[in-house]
């Protein structure tokens, strides 16, 4: 591995510990204020709430019950199981986004290039990450645990971005305009 590849590597994973222990020690519970676009569903917003309370009222498998919920009573890995996921997936996706746009409109310009630099290593750190998570595993069984990983993830980074939307977040992209 090259030098500038080692370098990225550890940004890309030294950005992403930083992104999701802020979200997981926040230490307060989301608040109900959204902004118009936002996507949030009630089921995300308890499993954000989950996130935030880690570590002082709630623990990760609290958190990962409270995510994977809908998708519970179906076998792992079978086609209902994947299904689900997939839905799941897509719909934290479009709230992140939604998240992430409407806080990008608060933000201070070196906030919001911030944010974009974190954002453009999070996302190769998490296809990095959940790949791993795959490997070795039957077709089905990896992708359930490919996508249920991006879940996780992107959970994580979802109540960041709205931790910072509504104050509560001290991550250094997090500067809103006055």
């Amino acid at each position: 591995m090259k030098r500038d590849d080692r370098v990225h590597s550890s940004v890309v994973i030294l950005a992403s510990v930083v992104t999701l222990a802020l979200a997981m020690c926040l230490g307060t519970a989301v608040q109900s204020a959204e902004p118009a676009d936002s996507r949030i569903t009630p089921a995300q917003r308890s499993t954000m709430m989950c996130i935030e309370a880690m570590g002082q009222t709630t623990r990760w498998g609290e958190c990962v019950n409270l995510m994977f919920k809908a998708c519970a009573g179906h076998e792992i890995g079978g086609t209902r199981h994947l299904s689900c996921l997939t839905a799941e997936h897509d719909g934290w996706r479009e709230s992140m986004d939604a998240e992430r746009l409407a806080l990008l409109d608060q933000l201070s310009v070196s906030g919001a290039n911030e944010l974009a630099q974190v954002m453009g290593h999070w996302f190769g750190y998490v296809a990095q990450k959940c790949a791993q998570v795959a490997l070795g595993k039957p077709k089905a069984a990896a992708e359930a645990a490919q996508t249920g990983c991006e879940i996780s993830e992107i959970a994580g980074l979802t109540t960041e971005l709205v931790a910072c939307r509504e104050g509560r977040s001290t991550a250094p992209y997090c500067v809103i305009r006055n």
